[in-house]
């Protein structure tokens, strides 16, 4: 399941229709990590559908809700929050997050 959340959520829910029974493939004291540093740090909440891309980040204590697409060489990190949702295809970035102009999905 590559691609944008979206795309994913469809994989996921046909899935489930079809009798599949999907499950969490890491424990709550899992580690990754990636070269170079990036990864998913402890205490990480990813939600489901989740994609975290190459050299991706999500520091530690973050929360990332469903069908969430990190893209690649991005980080989470804390204090930041994007608390409603976005088109696909979107950009956000900043403390708080806001949209990258001409970023708008569609």
């Amino acid at each position: 399941m590559v691609g944008a959340g979206g795309r994913t959520r469809v994989c996921i829910d046909l899935l489930r229709v079809s009798g599949f029974e999907l499950t969490t493939l890491l424990d709550g004291h899992a580690v990754l990590v990636a070269i170079g540093g990036s990864g998913v740090r402890p205490e990480v909440r990813l939600g489901e559908a989740t994609i975290r891309n190459t050299s991706a980040a999500i520091d530690h204590d973050c929360a990332v809700g469903r069908d969430v697409h990190v893209a690649p060489g991005s980080a989470v990190a804390g204090g930041g929050a994007v608390v409603t949702d976005l088109s696909e295809a979107v950009t956000a970035v900043g403390r708080p997050a806001r949209m990258l102009p001409g970023r708008t999905g569609g």
